[in-house]
């Protein structure tokens, strides 16, 4: 806690990101679906409205792990390992709120902006990291 009503909170978490795709073309449908993980630090700087509710917002630094993608169309499939490929770090910002209860049981909701683009060598579409995530923990006094 900085004050009463201000406090910095660093975090650790493990996150899974990925896309998928499905369409049809002259040979059948196909289906592409891109699997991520990464190790993100994010540091929230939260304003406490009251005991309970706090609002969150900090920047975020993500470590790719590992990345992999299937490709599949009627009988054909192929799947790679893609690390080589993405930006081996992701930056962006989280903006959010908790909700902590008496019990010291606490509610996490936020919203993650990815500013950096995860691909290498993007020539066209740089692809960015976005999501919605929730979380549950507890506080020990």
């Amino acid at each position: 806690m900085l004050s009463e009503q201000i406090a910095i909170a660093p975090e650790f978490n493990y996150a899974g990101a990925g896309k998928y795709a499905e369409g049809k073309d002259m040979d059948g449908k196909w289906t592409y679906t891109a699997s991520l993980s990464y190790i993100q630090v994010p540091v929230m700087f939260k304003y406490y409205v009251n005991e309970n509710i706090s609002i969150n917002a900090g920047p975020q630094l993500g470590f790719l792990m590992s990345a992999s993608d299937l490709f599949k169309q009627g009988t054909y499939t192929n799947s790679d390992l893609i690390t080589d490929d993405l930006n081996s770090t992701d930056f962006g910002l989280n903006i959010g709120g908790s909700y902590k209860m008496e019990n010291g049981l606490f509610f996490d909701l936020r919203y993650y902006l990815g500013l950096s683009g995860i691909k290498k060598d993007a020539k066209y579409i740089n692809y960015k990291n976005t999501g919605l995530k929730f979380g549950v923990g507890y506080y020990f006094n």
